[in-house]
């Protein structure tokens, strides 16, 4: 018996020595940067201090949001298919739909629930306006260019058998002027596939309540593609310095954007909706920037309008330029997403062209 109590005491005090080295480990050496990536996804602190939980790899789209996400109140933002919550309804009758794809400006940054942003107000202002039962539903997803955009044009659009898609894009494809080849002609100069693998339940649980556990955990998931991060950074090769940015940029014509847009504007007509296209804004305050490497980006913005103006003519669709309209550096919370005074005046922007197709298609 005493000898059975003699070596339950050395595994005590070989467990106690144990979790203290490894919270000590855990909070002095690990950097703070990786455990508060760690922590949410164990739920040791809430997901909304861990940008990248938000998202799940896709196998055509790259990544869309993560259906499971929720916010510490239990509010759940997305739907089953990855995309701004509510769950999408078969179309009704008489019910015009419209969709609106594109980036981080579409989808808003801001907005936690999306009540406050363009897509929402125009779908109430179109409805206040007397039209037949009009729904907006908002594809946006941050970062997304057209790319991923025309994955989710060929394949989501056309089950949710819109009548008008809106195509909000632009300043994301901007980014790859820098790179070698604009990106390439499928991308892969400019973004990689991002794959994040799933950590058990039980690891998670193990983890939470040991911190030899956790330390073991996280050495394991530094190794192993388990540890989250910047969603930029899990799928995006870093900037060129600015010595090849600006090589590369001085041979970029936007050939790809041009040719991706075009594509995008085709599969909406073949799906027999309407397609409208918007010019991207700027904030004037930006314009001005000395960074080489953000100049760049800006001429490559502005080349990417004049495309847009282009294919809008070529095509037979309409440009909503939201560039001239929105010229006030009060209307931006930074270089392009807009504060709510901006989205309100973006949807009123955007009314004319689409109140305009929507009586077209109502006959009114």
């Amino acid at each position: 018996m005493r000898k059975l109590l003699f070596s339950a005491s050395l595994v005590v005090i070989l467990i106690t020595f144990l979790e203290v080295t490894a919270s000590l480990y855990y909070f002095f050496v690990v950097p703070q940067q990786s455990r508060e990536m760690l922590e949410p996804l164990l739920g040791v602190t809430s997901p909304e201090t861990q940008d990248l939980l938000r998202y799940r790899p896709h196998p055509y789209f790259n990544y869309v949001f993560n259906r499971d996400f929720r916010h510490a109140d239990g509010f759940k933002p997305y739907n089953s298919q990855g995309f701004r919550a509510p769950e999408w309804k078969k179309k009704e009758r008489g019910t015009i739909r419209i969709v609106a794809v594109g980036g981080s400006t579409t989808y808003g940054i801001f907005s936690r629930d999306g009540k406050n942003i363009w897509p929402a107000f125009l779908e109430s202002r179109l409805n206040s306006a007397g039209a037949p039962g009009v729904e907006v539903i908002n594809l946006g997803v941050t970062g997304y260019t057209l790319f991923e955009v025309m994955g989710v044009m060929a394949m989501t659009v056309p089950e949710l058998e819109p009548d008008i898609v809106l195509i909000n894009v632009g300043t994301n494809d901007a980014f790859s002027a820098c790179y070698p080849d604009e990106g390439g002609r499928d991308n892969t100069f400019f973004r990689f596939s991002w794959n994040v693998q799933q950590l058990p339940g039980f690891a998670k649980v193990g983890m939470r309540k040991s911190y030899t556990l956790r330390v073991l955990g996280y050495l394991t998931m530094s190794l192993n593609t388990y540890l989250p991060g910047d969603l930029m950074t899990a799928m995006q090769y870093p900037h060129p310095d600015d010595k090849e940015a600006l090589r590369n940029a001085a041979h970029a014509s936007g050939k790809y954007f041009r040719r991706n847009l075009k594509t995008a504007v085709s599969l909406a007509k073949n799906i027999g909706a309407a397609a409208v296209l918007f010019t991207q804004p700027l904030n004037p305050a930006w314009e001005m920037t000395e960074a080489l490497f953000y100049r760049e980006i800006i001429g490559a913005h502005k080349r990417n309008n004049e495309i847009i103006r282009s294919v809008g003519t070529e095509s037979g669709v309409a440009v909503v330029d939201l560039y001239a309209g929105m010229r006030a550096k009060e209307l931006f919370v930074d270089a392009i997403h807009p504060n709510l005074r901006g989205e309100e005046l973006q949807a009123r922007l955007i009314y004319p062209e689409v109140s305009a197709l929507v009586a077209t298609l109502t006959g009114r």
